[in-house]
């Protein structure tokens, strides 16, 4: 968050459209902003939909599809808080609108690179939680981690992701784990 409240100190334009390294946005998206800037009132802030590549295959279900996330928004208006991880953009008032078209989110390019990510988040998580004066205990680790397996793989259909979705549950259930511990 702290990090893209500094390049915005640095922006000039009207609008800022946030882009990680590992999105693409797609021609329909494009479209969707052009048309959504001519268009916008003075409130509106715009969210995308991002279809995350998971492993060999894009994921459209186990809570990861369609993944919104405000991405576009005037640069005077609004702002990102300042979370270490899982950052958000600020707008209370705005009308918020679902932009057309997906981004496409190339989490991680093996298992490797995406478990160092998720041990990295789940430090960032259990750091950002012992400043507020949070604790953890290991019956909580366990408990929160079978909840997550439950949720990702029935409750948001990640079976109908087929071996991805499982995989997903799994490693979510593990980084669950590693928050609370």
């Amino acid at each position: 968050g702290l990090q893209r409240q500094r390049a915005q100190s640095f922006a000039q334009g009207e609008w800022l459209l946030w882009v990680d390294a590992d999105e693409i946005v797609t021609q329909e998206l494009a479209f969707s902003i052009q048309q959504a800037i001519s268009e916008a009132a003075e409130q509106d802030v715009f969210q995308v939909k991002r279809l995350s590549y998971f492993f060999g295959r894009f994921i459209r279900h186990s809570g990861w599809y369609p993944d919104t996330v405000v991405r576009l928004y005037r640069r005077d208006k609004y702002q990102y808080d300042d979370a270490l991880v899982h950052e958000k953009v600020l707008c209370p008032g705005a009308n918020i609108k679902t932009l057309e078209g997906d981004l496409l989110h190339y989490t991680a390019t093996d298992f490797r690179d995406y478990m160092t990510k998720s041990i990295r988040y789940a430090d960032d998580w259990a750091e950002e939680r012992l400043r507020r004066g949070k604790r953890a205990t290991l019956s909580k680790a366990i408990i929160h981690s079978a909840a997550a397996f439950l949720r990702k793989y029935l409750i948001q259909k990640g079976f109908l992701d087929g071996r991805h979705g499982f995989l997903l549950a799994v490693t979510t259930s593990f980084y669950v784990f590693n928050k609370y511990t």
